[in-house]
């Protein structure tokens, strides 16, 4: 499936890989520094208090961001903060000599503020740089690179500590954030133009808006801030025994720096070895389960043995994790969203969550180490329950994740139009469907309603004189013989009636008043849909009887029909089948013979391909949400590559093992096919898509009159 990439995409991906590994390799090496900093230039008892102001300061940072993000692109935002974040690092070097105290408390705040910001609106980037079902493919690369660049950084931070003084250290994180400036512009424009929809305006809070209209955010944004509590938490008892057990600034530098460079090389083998299996196996939700779940079984242990192994242990697990199975899992809840709404949003969930959540975290570390009879226990156990409720919310994301793409299917795309509305796409059905012009018109006169009184008889004279007239072969006598037929007719006339179905010229009134008797009759009519003695023509027209037929009956046997060896029946069936589901929400359709009949199409081998794939999604809207998977028909041939890959994205989620990789095999190979020379045909196509527009302009001016 690599082939699906657009060939610009490889440098883009090049190109955000390395902007991860500086921006991580940026962040853990400041990581190290601050603490070693902070830890020898102030007592260990100022660290719930700094911990808590710097958790303050970043909400404000927070919603600072999310603000920033309502109005720029993420592009913009980072481009920004880096500049401001390699001031800051500069400034900080000059007066790291005179003032030891004063840089320790600004570094720890600088990052707390600006740290999670610049991660975020990273991601952000590389979310609009690339459809949902590319970024799904090419997260993992990006991942593996920050997870690289957190290995560097961790080991250059512990060289740098035993060659020069730790403040010197400070240059080369301003450096790192003037070569991220210098790789930023490499990762190219969004993937398709943004559309802003009509909720757009409305301000910063908007975004709570529309975690309320997709409550799968509210449960990302509680995930997220649990994550940052227990991080809080640990993150303290971590400081707490590194402070005990190491005294200068180049002990705690060492200390932390080989720390977080061994997080990052485990959450480089976790990327590298594990992520991408678990998207594939387990899928969203399951892949960000396995870090509060191992999280929570070190933080069980720390209960038990309270030490700086412990904490090593638990914080080291849970870095690791959240940096790869986590956020790559993590990231990808996001996708569906549109770019406009996904800006405000992620910036309030990706940040204003984790704030909060350290805030939360800071809080509670402050109160309790306050307590005379404070013991380290008390935090492990917060930690352990606050990883047992991410749990619980990571189990329900998938839902709303599926939700969320079949919004974005809807968004931004062709109308599709009510029934009295002819739009491109139901033409285009009528015309693969093989109907001539005059046949349509004859079926859709003899569907009006007429009221006709026919009299009903009670004798068997009647129904012999009527046989013998329907079973004449002249047209003339056999149409008399209908419309003085009985209404409805009885299960004895029905017989004679079905065989009227092939004769075009006599196929309207066949039809209605077979449909007028087909709950009564459904047996009789399923028997001869698949008695394979009955003419082709015949049988394909026989689920259009059944369309008056709402019924499991009629359902058994259309899915029944499936299987004929005919592509004219079995295309009728699932047309028929489908409709039915549309037209009756309360009407089961087996998922099971519905995906063995597209398993069985994926498997043959036939000159039309869009008309196969026509089929295909028919037959799936039987048994999905029919809208957005026409949406998803329409997009996976179209030229947008965002709404192609969303599409794409949709049919992984909902679609089971045995069909998904046909069909996203057979979609693949006919998006990259050669184009031969342009035909006939084709430029009869594109002239249906050009005049997509006229019915949706004619419905937008209608709308807003």
């Amino acid at each position: 499936m690599k082939a699906l990439l657009d060939p610009g995409d490889g440098a883009a991906v090049t190109a955000a890989a390395l902007m991860a590994a500086l921006l991580i390799a940026q962040q853990v090496a400041g990581r190290a520094l601050r603490d070693a900093l902070f830890l020898s230039a102030h007592s260990v008892t100022s660290l719930p208090g700094m911990m808590l102001v710097s958790a303050l300061v970043s909400v404000c940072g927070a919603l600072a961001f999310a603000s920033a993000a309502a109005r720029r692109s993420p592009a913009g935002v980072l481009t920004g903060v880096l500049a401001l974040s390699a001031l800051l690092f500069a400034a900080e070097w000059r007066l790291a000599a005179d003032h030891p105290r004063l840089v320790a408390a600004a570094l720890y705040v600088q990052l707390a503020l600006l740290g999670l910001g610049i991660v975020s609106s990273f991601w952000s980037l590389v979310n609009e740089r690339f459809d949902p079902y590319t970024a799904r493919r090419v997260v993992g690369r990006i991942g593996t690179g920050a997870s690289l660049g957190g290995v560097v950084g961790g080991v250059l931070a512990w060289t740098g500590a035993h060659l020069v003084p730790v403040p010197t250290l400070l240059v080369g994180l301003s450096a790192t954030s003037l070569l991220a400036l210098f790789v930023l512009p490499r990762l190219g424009p969004a993937s398709a133009p943004e559309q802003r929809d009509a909720e757009a305006p409305g301000g910063l809070f908007a975004g709570v808006r529309w975690i309320h209209e997709f409550p799968y955010l509210g449960q990302l944004a509680a995930l997220v801030g649990l994550g940052a509590l227990t991080d809080a938490l640990l993150d303290y008892l971590l400081k707490v025994g590194a402070a005990g057990a190491f005294a200068s600034s180049q002990d705690l530098a060492s200390f932390f720096s080989f720390f977080y460079a061994s997080v990052a090389l485990l959450t480089l083998a976790v990327q590298a070895t594990v992520t991408r299996r678990a998207l594939e196996r387990v899928g969203l939700s399951g892949t960000v389960s396995f870090q509060p779940a191992l999280v929570a079984l070190a933080s069980a242990a720390g209960v038990a043995l309270p030490s700086l192994t412990s904490a090593v242990v638990a914080r080291g697990l849970g870095g690791a994790l959240r940096d790869s199975l986590f956020r790559s899992g993590y990231e990808l809840f996001y996708a569906p969203l549109p770019a406009w709404r996904k800006r405000r949003t992620k910036a309030l969930v990706d940040v204003a969550a984790d704030k909060l959540g350290s805030l939360l975290g800071a809080g509670i570390v402050m109160v309790l180490a306050a307590l005379p009879l404070f013991s380290p226990r008390a935090l492990w156990l917060i930690a352990l329950l606050a990883m047992l409720a991410s749990l619980l919310f990571a189990r329900q994301l998938h839902q709303g994740y599926v939700r969320a793409l079949e919004h974005s299917l809807r968004s931004g795309l062709v109308a599709l139009e009510s029934d009295e509305v002819v739009d491109a796409t139901t033409r285009l059905t009528l015309t693969r469907a093989a109907l001539d012009r005059e046949s349509l018109l004859a079926e859709i006169h003899a569907l009006k309603p007429e009221l006709h009184e026919a009299e009903r008889a009670s004798d068997a004279d009647l129904f012999l004189r009527l046989a013998e007239e329907l079973r004449s072969g002249r047209t003339e006598r056999i149409r008399r013989a209908l419309a003085e037929a009985p209404s409805p007719p009885g299960p004895e006339v029905v017989g004679l009636l079905i065989p009227l179905l092939g004769r075009d010229e006599l196929f309207p009134q066949a039809l209605r008043s077979l449909r007028s008797v087909a709950e009564r009759a459904t047996g009789q009519l399923v028997d001869a849909l698949v008695d394979p003695d009955q003419p082709v023509a015949v049988r394909q027209r026989i689920p259009r009887v059944l369309k008056a037929c709402p019924t499991s009956r009629a359902v058994e046997g259309l899915l029944l029909g499936l299987s004929d060896p005919d592509l004219a029946v079995r295309r009728a069936c699932g047309l028929v089948t489908a409709w039915l589901r549309e037209r009756n929400a309360g009407l089961a359709i087996p998922a099971r013979p519905v995906y063995a009949a597209v398993a069985r199409e994926l498997r043959m081998a036939v000159a039309d391909h869009e008309a196969q794939l026509d089929r295909i999604f028919v037959l799936l809207s039987a048994v999905g949400e029919r809208e957005p998977l026409r949406v998803s028909r329409w997009a996976v041939g179209g030229d947008d590559p965002r709404l192609r890959g969303t599409a794409l994205e949709y049919l992984e989620h909902v679609l089971p093992d045995s069909v998904r990789q046909p069909l996203l095999d057979r979609l693949g190979t006919a998006r990259l096919a050669s184009r031969p020379p342009r035909q006939l045909d084709e430029v009869e196509e594109e002239l249906r898509r050009s005049a997509v527009s006229l019915p949706r302009a004619a419905i937008a001016s209608r709308r807003r009159t």
